[in-house]
């Protein structure tokens, strides 16, 4: 909860945070941008999570160091990752199946560059896999690909960002990426990466089930 120790039943305030631009949890650790652009972890840190060398558990937030002119944060199961204004990403954490995109599986208590991206507009974390949204309307994924959750065709975990696959969010572009542990699908028409076609029948987004890859175009 970031508020040194202990649960509550009731809503309490983060100690140390009074500036919050962006906010995001994982399975145990959270981790908010401020208005500097700086990024701020607490919760469970075994993996390096919240950018803390220790490995030891963070009670309240602590600055992730070497990360400045972040724009957005998001959390994975046990991994981080920060997007930075010059459209490159960070990632930290639990390197499992690659998903920090630096082309290795080494956890990193540090803030590592993805690689080969500097044109990110966004970014999402699943629990093992992180994907991106780019600049020309593209998303590139990349980590756990066991359930074909990085679009390239393959159940080979990619250990650097790939291009997902057939997807052609349109000229309206799109809203959103949000993965999971899945496939990908596409809200026009519905086309799954993966070719099987799933109706979703404007499903809500908060509905959509947690076995997915999720890119939702917006309307052209």
């Amino acid at each position: 909860l970031g508020t040194g120790g202990g649960s509550s039943p009731f809503p309490v305030a983060v100690v140390g945070v009074s500036n919050a631009v962006n906010l995001d949890s994982g399975d145990s650790h959270s981790c908010v941008s401020l208005a500097d652009k700086s990024v701020m972890c607490w919760g469970a840190n075994g993996s390096f999570q919240t950018g803390q060398p220790s490995g030891a558990v963070v009670t309240v937030p602590a600055l992730v160091p070497g990360l400045t002119g972040v724009v957005q944060v998001k959390t994975g199961s046990r991994h981080s990752c920060a997007l930075l204004e010059s459209g490159e990403i960070d990632c930290w954490g639990d390197n499992f199946s690659g998903r920090l995109g630096d082309g290795t599986t080494t956890s990193r208590p540090e803030p590592q560059p993805v690689v080969g991206i500097n044109d990110a507009t966004e970014i999402s974390l699943g629990s093992d896999h992180s994907c991106a949204k780019l600049a020309g309307v593209r998303i590139a994924c990349w980590g756990a690909n066991d359930f074909f959750q990085v679009g390239d065709g393959s159940q080979i975990d990619r250990y650097t960002p790939t291009v997902v696959q057939g997807f052609n969010a349109g000229a309206g572009g799109f809203t959103g990426v949000t993965p999971y542990r899945g496939s990908a699908l596409r809200r026009l028409g519905a086309k799954c990466v993966t070719t099987t076609v799933v109706p979703l029948n404007n499903v809500p987004f908060s509905n959509v089930g947690p076995m997915l890859s999720l890119a939702f175009p917006s309307a052209e």
